[in-house]
């Protein structure tokens, strides 16, 4: 990707050539919503393999649409391996609260002490402005859903800077620029930029396997990461 093709979008750039960027993942404070009508199979791959990455702590909140909770926890059941259990996971598995793999906890994020653990809770949420409530403190959704209505209610209202549809921010592609309210980084990962401009436009671009939309909205930069030739039922 070149730069001039963020011309449009920032008044000026700053350059670092010296220093490599390295995009840290660590804490990033994720949350994946699945919807009833997400691919189930795929969505419960992506985060049984999540657990088994270098990844895991990106992800503290799974939420699940109330009428397809009990068949998309058959299916991690299913995959997910069964990991050491922490002191977290033991309490709250001994309080009586359902627990996948001795990672993942039937239970709000509220009663997970330990920010930083590798302890996931699973939240049940009826309505699509339940989800979006819940998903509020996110920097990074992964976001499940088969139709376009909804998923455009998700877009337009999460506060999140980075929406991954139904794909996998766990795996960073580095051709995907991460946008924060000031900060671009680039395909590269060896120049960044800092923007002091807050010019509405909107970049689309096509890279690979998925396609990105990046718009200006609420005062901060919104990535939203499609994969490419993704079909939506209406």
């Amino acid at each position: 990707m070149d730069l001039k093709k963020f011309e449009d979008a920032f008044d000026s750039m700053n350059y670092d050539l010296k220093n490599k960027l390295k995009i840290n993942l660590q804490g990033l404070c994720a949350s994946v919503i699945v919807t009833e009508s997400a691919d189930l199979e795929t969505a419960s791959d992506f985060i049984a393999a999540l657990l088994d990455s270098e990844d895991t702590k990106i992800l503290n909140t799974v939420l699940i649409q109330e009428s397809l909770s009990k068949n998309f926890t058959d299916l991690l059941v299913k995959k997910v391996k069964t990991y050491p259990a922490n002191d977290e996971i033991t309490k709250l598995s001994g309080n009586g609260f359902e627990v996948i793999g001795n990672r993942i906890v039937k239970c709000t994020r509220s009663m997970i002490n330990d920010e930083k653990s590798s302890t996931i809770s699973m939240e049940i949420f009826r309505t699509t402005k339940e989800a979006i409530g819940l998903s509020k403190s996110a920097v990074s959704v992964g976001l499940w859903c088969d139709k376009l209505s909804i998923v455009f209610e998700y877009v337009n209202a999460l506060g999140a800077q980075q929406i991954w549809l139904n794909s996998s921010f766990g795996t960073v592609n580095s051709k995907i620029p991460f946008l924060s309210s000031n900060e671009v980084v680039c395909d590269d990962c060896l120049k960044k930029s800092i923007a002091d401009g807050s010019q509405q436009n909107a970049l689309f671009e096509v890279t690979g396997n998925v396609q990105f939309q990046t718009t200006f909205q609420n005062s901060k930069f919104k990535s939203v990461v499609i994969p490419f030739g993704e079909t939506f039922a209406n």
